[in-house]
């Protein structure tokens, strides 16, 4: 078994806005303040931000080790899982071309499927996402 493709463990998304205190319906006896809340006035800032883990995905192998056949072009074929080696790597070690240890799952025997469950048993989870907006705007 395996966890679901669409288990997202840790999500939070949050946002502010806040109106600037100068406001169009204050009034004001100087010229130049009159001045500055009509360029100043009536704005607002703005901002969003969004975290969440990883997806977990499937590890499997190139080919059909299996001779299975595949079908809508997916390969059924899933890694065996060395027994002793941790696929997490330190995050100093990941990058875009090696994002867990490779050395954790190996190619099962010829006309075998593999022991790793479906999204690897949540031992490798995809890339996390993280999105910090932000904005300044007249509320016009």
């Amino acid at each position: 078994m395996g966890t679901s493709g669409c288990d997202i463990r840790h999500r939070s998304a949050s946002s502010l806005i806040y109106k600037l205190p100068l406001t169009s319906s204050q009034q004001f006896s100087s010229g130049f303040w009159n001045r500055m809340k009509y360029v100043l006035g009536d704005w607002q800032v703005a901002t969003i931000y969004q975290f969440q883990s990883g997806f977990p995905f499937t590890v499997g192998v190139f080919g059909d080790t299996a001779n299975a056949g595949s079908l809508l072009n997916i390969n059924p074929v899933r890694a065996n899982i060395v027994p002793g080696v941790s696929p997490e790597l330190v995050g100093g070690e990941r990058s875009a071309d090696r994002w867990f240890n490779t050395a954790a799952f190996a190619t099962p025997a010829a006309f075998t499927f593999g022991n790793v469950g479906r999204n690897s048993g949540g031992l490798v989870m995809g890339r996390r996402l993280r999105i910090h907006r932000r904005a300044v705007h007249p509320n016009r």
